[in-house]
């Protein structure tokens, strides 16, 4: 005679449990969304902090534009127009670390 031992035929593993039905689908769906969303994040992280050097770039470049004027408008004896904020040199700050790329595990 076989010994049954009440309830073993009720237990359930904890992804079993985890992952019932439709709402395992909806689950998956979400985390494949959280993925994207944080991949698009650190695309548009990097594509923001290459706007932002351009534009440092620029406005270094302009600097250096005004300072030729200056020079030229010295050599040949002409009035200066008024300064700009813009004459002012731009200090270089150090670059900025890019966020670490993040690895989804489930």
């Amino acid at each position: 005679m076989a010994i049954h031992v009440r309830g073993v035929s009720r237990l359930k593993t904890i992804s079993a449990v985890r992952s019932n039905g439709a709402r395992a689908e909806a689950r998956h769906a979400r985390q494949f969304q959280i993925a994207f969303l944080e991949l698009e994040h650190s695309r548009r992280v990097r594509d923001k902090q290459t706007a932002i050097d351009r534009i440092k770039a620029l406005d270094s470049r302009l600097v250096e534009i005004n300072v030729q004027i200056r020079k030229l408008q010295d050599t040949l004896g002409t009035p200066h127009s008024q300064p700009t904020p813009d004459d002012k040199p731009v200090v270089e700050s150090p670059p900025v670390k890019h966020e670490y790329r993040r690895t989804l595990r489930y």
